[in-house]
């Protein structure tokens, strides 16, 4: 059984997961800074395709406001992990999605503690970057916007924790 995704990293569940099943092991993954930001704006562009440039959400429209929110955010999540789980560091494992053979960290991880016997993973890669996704100008905003935030904030987009 595993809980995955969702809107998890905004505040502390993972503390209430860990109360609840204490035995558990716990996945952060993570990506470069900059291609996460990306990856949130895009949200919004897989859902409308590049249309709807004026629809508001949670991830529309891209601003240095916004951005810089998720900047802190993420760091502050981060930051209680990894202090949540500096005295249970066999349960917690960080998994930069970015790298390969990711996979076969998290596999190694899961059979080392010896919770499963058998592990098989099958990733499928949608093979298909942001131009693919979204109009040109859509991006080249999003990534003005990102770039912006990052540089006014004097953050390393390339920065993983």
């Amino acid at each position: 059984d595993a809980i995955t995704d969702g809107d998890h990293w905004t505040g502390q569940r993972f503390q209430e997961y860990y109360d609840k099943y204490p035995d558990s092991l716990f996945i952060l993954n993570t990506r470069p800074l900059q291609k996460w930001l990306i990856s949130r704006y895009k949200h919004h562009t897989d859902k409308f395709h590049g249309n709807g440039t004026n629809y508001n959400s949670w991830c529309w429209p891209p601003t240095i406001e916004r951005t810089t929110k998720w900047i802190k955010t993420r760091e502050k999540h981060y930051k209680n992990v990894k202090h949540f789980f500096r005295d249970k560091p066999k349960q917690l494992i960080i998994i930069n999605i970015e790298e390969p053979g990711w996979e076969t960290n998290v596999i190694k991880f899961i059979k080392k503690r010896k919770y499963i016997k058998k592990f098989q993973t099958k990733t499928i890669h949608r093979g298909e970057n942001a131009n693919d996704v979204i109009k040109k100008k859509l991006y080249n905003k999003m990534t003005r916007i990102v770039n912006t935030s990052l540089k006014k904030m004097n953050v390393n987009g390339n920065i993983i924790l």
